[in-house]
């Protein structure tokens, strides 16, 4: 636990030194070091080739690196960066849907990659799993739930459950052992189901 709480403590300082302009290229580069490998991940697991994958998750770090003044800490960072991901994610996919419709020749990507819409819907015009599973009155309550897990654990359950990684994914991106992701992500589940038992009937997004 002190590895990850060092961890953490250095990826604020990074955030705050870039926000507040203190040598802001040097702490950028090194949360862009930190950072750049499960990005590109992010995109692979998407459908999109290795190149592919390394343009879209450069482009998603420029977008972190240009908004990272409106960074709030009431997300952890990680949670963020992948918000940004999927946002570059659904642009690319509407780019390329536009250019299909006006006869350009763009390269395709597997709709078997794409996470199912539940209505049938354009899977790149859904919001977030999150966001999907949530509606708006009982958001409140969800987020005091997800928040007060201890760190590491919501950090977890954030980039699985928003960010749909996969366990190595996680542990790569927060720098823990697969057994330890695993061992997050069984108790913060269960902890969330004991919580919101009385407000939802289904928790299967959870799993």
């Amino acid at each position: 636990m002190a590895v990850s709480t060092h961890r953490e403590r250095l990826v604020d300082r990074l955030v705050s030194d870039v926000q507040g302009g203190i040598e802001p290229e040097q702490a950028f580069e090194e949360l862009f070091r930190r950072y750049y490998r499960p990005v590109v991940g992010f995109f692979i697991r998407r459908g999109f080739t290795e190149e592919e994958s390394h343009d879209l998750a450069q482009e998603a770090l420029i977008g972190v690196f240009k908004g990272i003044g409106r960074f709030r800490r009431h997300l952890s960072f990680e949670h963020w960066l992948f918000q940004i991901s999927a946002n570059v994610w659904r642009n690319e996919l509407r780019r390329r849907s536009a250019a299909k419709r006006g006869g350009e020749d763009s390269p395709a990507v597997s709709i078997e990659a794409l996470p199912a819409s539940p209505d049938g819907g354009d899977p790149a015009l859904d919001r977030d799993p999150l966001s999907e599973f949530l509606d708006n009155e009982r958001l409140t309550v969800v987020r005091r739930a997800i928040d007060e897990l201890p760190e590491q654990m919501r950090r977890c359950i954030l980039l699985r459950v928003t960010a749909e990684l996969s366990y190595r994914e996680i542990a790569d991106t927060l720098r823990l052992s697969i057994e330890t992701v695993k061992s997050h992500l069984f108790q913060g589940r269960k902890r969330l189901r004991s919580t919101l038992a009385d407000y939802f009937t289904d928790l299967s997004l959870l799993d």
